[in-house]
């Protein structure tokens, strides 16, 4: 389930920081900090383990008109969009009337209106595969205690051209089932490949060095890929990854998926095997 934000840009020269996660995020947490208990209560209490909401997640932002100018993006579109997703439809239910009363945004200097927040109507997903987008960056990493010999890394960021990172992602996705669902996939018949077409227009270059913003600090820096790209799975499944997003940083804004209607035209996908140094 998701929602949709339309702003209204009434300035056409406005601009914004290149990358905006920090701040959305913020203004997120902003309107459910004083509803995290009861949010945190709707995860089943067997698969609780620490005090935060975070099964949700959001795209950049949408702007059809643009323009990068010493890595600020100029806004030239009228209007733009910005979605939200989450497996809670209560999550939604908050956001979007917190945006409604604030009735406006601010991003560092610039401010603007909101002109409305829409629910979107949930995909079902019936087929046991799906071709997905990204509207975000996708993160896999490793935590701080954790690691892997022979894993290709980018500081604690798995990059997709080792096969880790498909285990990486399935441990992503059966860890989030039972935090949604409250019971463990019994079996995740689970199979992702990228599109080929995409890569090769690419030269094999998909991943994204991303720099989270931070008041009063030095950004933080993230690496992810952004490419379409096939998972076989239970409908179930595409259905959480569709809700919570793929990988990890959900919470800040990354992995953020739509889904890609396969019926226009065949691809050809691969797997890890077929491409290499994707820095």
């Amino acid at each position: 389930m998701r929602i949709r934000v339309t702003f209204k840009n009434n300035n056409v020269t406005s601009s914004l920081p290149i990358n905006t996660n920090y701040y959305l995020a913020d203004i997120l947490q902003q309107i459910s900090y004083e509803y995290n208990s009861f949010l945190y209560s709707l995860i089943p209490r067997r698969y609780r383990n620490g005090s935060a909401f975070d099964f949700f997640t959001f795209s950049q932002l949408l702007i059809p008109k643009r323009k990068i100018i010493n890595r600020r993006i100029v806004v030239m579109s009228k209007e733009f969009h910005w979605y939200i997703s989450s497996p809670f439809h209560q999550f939604l239910g908050i956001i979007a009337q917190g945006l409604r009363n604030r009735g406006k945004i601010r991003i560092r200097s610039q401010v603007y209106e909101i002109e409305r927040v829409a629910f979107l109507k949930s995909p079902k997903f019936k087929e046991y595969g799906m071709r997905f987008k990204c509207l975000s960056p996708v993160i896999i990493q490793l935590t701080k205690n954790e690691s892997i010999q022979g894993v290709r890394t980018l500081g604690n960021f798995i990059l997709p051209d080792d096969e880790k990172f498909f285990e990486k992602v399935r441990e992503d996705i059966e860890y989030k089932f039972r935090k949604v669902k409250g019971y463990s996939l019994r079996k995740l018949d689970f199979k992702m490949r990228f599109d080929e077409r995409y890569l090769q227009s690419r030269d094999f270059k998909i991943t994204k060095l991303v720099a989270i913003e931070r008041k009063r600090h030095r950004p933080d820096m993230v690496r992810g890929f952004l490419s379409p790209f096939y998972i076989k799975a239970r409908p179930p499944v595409l259905q959480l990854i569709y809700d919570t997003g793929l990988g990890d940083l959900n919470k800040l804004g990354f992995g953020m998926v739509e889904r890609v209607d396969l019926k226009r035209k065949p691809i050809k996908t691969v797997g890890a095997d077929r491409f290499r140094s994707v820095i």
